[in-house]
């Protein structure tokens, strides 16, 4: 009975922890803004990555993210037998002793730092079964493009200007060695692209199509004995995942279609964001006026509302877009107005008439 009370009292500790669990990535999502299916979940929250404000509106890189082969791994090709290869599974994490400093070919910042690179090691056709996990250390030296700080979404493009990592002691691998980077002739541009998130914080969305070299040599009684060769290949490491926010809708247009020249008419402008950004509106009346970006304000109704006048007939298109705390733009809406040719001034002309021949105005009531 005691070892029953015991076995009911864990599974109720762990079912509140998973209550826990999945409470924490529910507000995580919801705080990340990220729509995704339920079977992404957990992927989504290993994969993204997501750092403070440096309290500079931006935020410090490189971001404490790994970056891994969002497409095809490294592979030894060269010196070994045909229809043989060893592929590598990347990883480069554990960012240190990192330097910022301004500047740099691409005009914003030159990166130094140590890194550790991971690899799962698998060999195919003659080496089939041949599997290891290796350690490398290895240096990077990165350049970037100038950013905004402040701005909601800072992209700027990239370049790896050096990475170089040997691995010593291996018994399988009496010489590895890997370099990248236009410093070798291997150029790999990239791009970063931080977006501010409703916390605060921002989803780092970073790439580099490396171009890598590999030399090998094998030692001997491994596996690899007598193999040795250079390898050229290319392929993208990504960090983090794209930053998911859809545009607001169209803004609708609702108003008077008709009316007269002078007279100031209201009209709501209307647009839903579907992540639950505020949004703000830009208007184009028709008749060369403007209304600049609004202040931002909750998505959907009661809307913007805005009147204006025309001064002269004419049919007139209103247009208005909408934008989300990210700047990203909804397509254009329109709504045309009428302003007919007013006939007031033939009214003033009669009505002075009337007033100087009174009794023609009660001949014509007489009449009419």
């Amino acid at each position: 009975m005691r070892n029953k009370k015991i076995g009911i009292i864990i599974c109720m500790m762990l079912l509140i922890t998973s209550l826990s669990v999945s409470a924490s990535i529910e507000e995580e999502l919801i705080q990340s803004n990220y729509l995704i299916d339920e079977t992404e979940e957990i992927i989504l929250i290993i994969d993204q990555c997501i750092v403070p404000d440096n309290g500079d509106g931006t935020a410090d890189l490189p971001a404490d993210c790994p970056y891994e082969s969002s497409e095809d791994p490294f592979y030894i090709i060269n010196g070994l037998p045909p229809d043989t290869t060893i592929e590598l599974d990347p990883i480069f994490n554990d960012f240190y002793n990192i330097v910022r400093t301004p500047g740099g070919p691409l005009g914003g910042e030159i990166l130094e730092f140590d890194a550790t690179l991971g690899l799962v090691v698998t060999g195919t056709g003659d080496l089939t079964g041949f599997n290891r996990i290796l350690s490398v250390p290895v240096s990077f030296e990165i350049n970037t493009a100038p950013r905004t700080p402040g701005d909601p979404v800072q992209s700027f493009i990239s370049e790896i200007f050096q990475l170089e990592g040997e691995l010593f002691g291996d018994p399988d691998f009496c010489m590895f060695r890997i370099n990248a980077g236009e410093v070798y002739g291997l150029p790999s541009p990239g791009q970063f692209i931080l977006s501010k998130m409703l916390s605060g914080n921002f989803n780092i969305d970073s790439f580099f199509d490396i171009t890598y070299q590999i030399e090998f040599e094998g030692c001997p009684g491994s596996p690899l004995d007598d193999y040795m060769g250079t390898t050229v290949n290319t392929t993208r490491l990504q960090q983090g995942i794209e930053f998911l926010n859809d545009p607001p809708s169209e803004p609708t247009i609702d108003g008077p279609i008709n009316g007269e020249n002078g007279k100031a008419y209201p009209y709501t402008f209307t647009s839903i964001d579907s992540n639950g950004d505020d949004v703000s509106y830009f208007i184009r009346w028709g008749d060369g006026e403007e209304t600049d970006w609004t202040t931002f304000q909750a998505s959907g109704p009661p809307g913007y509302i805005e009147s204006h006048s025309w001064d002269t007939q004419g049919t007139y298109i209103i247009q208005a877009k909408a934008k989300d705390i990210y700047y990203v733009e909804s397509e254009w809406a329109e709504y045309e107005i009428t302003i007919p040719r007013t006939r007031t001034s033939s009214y003033l002309w009669v009505h002075w008439f009337l007033e100087r021949f009174p009794m023609l105005e009660r001949l014509l009531d007489i009449i009419f």
